[in-house]
């Protein structure tokens, strides 16, 4: 015959089992949202970067030209790593300055892209009447860069060209 004793053990054992594979699972189901979570946000990211670049390209076979904001500054690209430094720090100038270099664009100039001349105004990002949430377009190789960078779960982005390098 058991005794009481040895059935509360024996009960308490059974609970910590049951806790012990409920914080496993529950575990495991936080780490795999997180990484969905940042994958769609990266998903939306490019999806937006992508839908402005090919606007940017329509507009310019259509029009043989950018689409720029009036009286949108131009700056170069030492001038956009300057401003994002003072704007969000260094670690973010970095990112940028691998982005600029990665897409030949060292020397290029970049114009403000006015969206509502592509027709594109319902987007998750560059679509606030923010001076510091805006498109840009390289004078060189026409990537569109998102101005202020966006970091999602840690990782920074300005263009697209980083979510597709880490892809492949």
């Amino acid at each position: 015959m058991i005794s009481k004793s040895k059935k509360s053990a024996i009960a308490l054992v059974s609970l910590v089992l049951i806790i012990m594979i409920l914080l496993m699972i529950s575990g495991i189901v936080t780490y795999v949202s997180y990484d969905i979570i940042k994958q769609s946000k990266e998903t939306v990211f490019a999806k937006n970067s992508q839908a402005i670049s090919d606007a940017v390209e329509e507009y310019y076979a259509v029009n043989g030209d950018i689409p720029v904001l009036t009286g949108g500054v131009a700056i170069s690209a030492s001038e956009y790593e300057t401003r994002i430094e003072s704007l969000k720090g260094d670690t973010f100038s970095k990112i940028l300055l691998e982005e600029i270099t990665k897409n030949n664009d060292e020397n290029a100039t970049f114009y403000e892209i006015d969206i509502t001349k592509i027709g594109i105004e319902d987007m998750k990002y560059g679509i606030k009447k923010d001076s510091n949430d805006i498109y840009l377009v390289s004078s060189d190789s026409y990537t569109v860069y998102y101005y202020p960078g966006t970091k999602i779960n840690g990782d920074i982005y300005f263009s697209t060209s980083n979510i597709i390098n880490k892809d492949s």
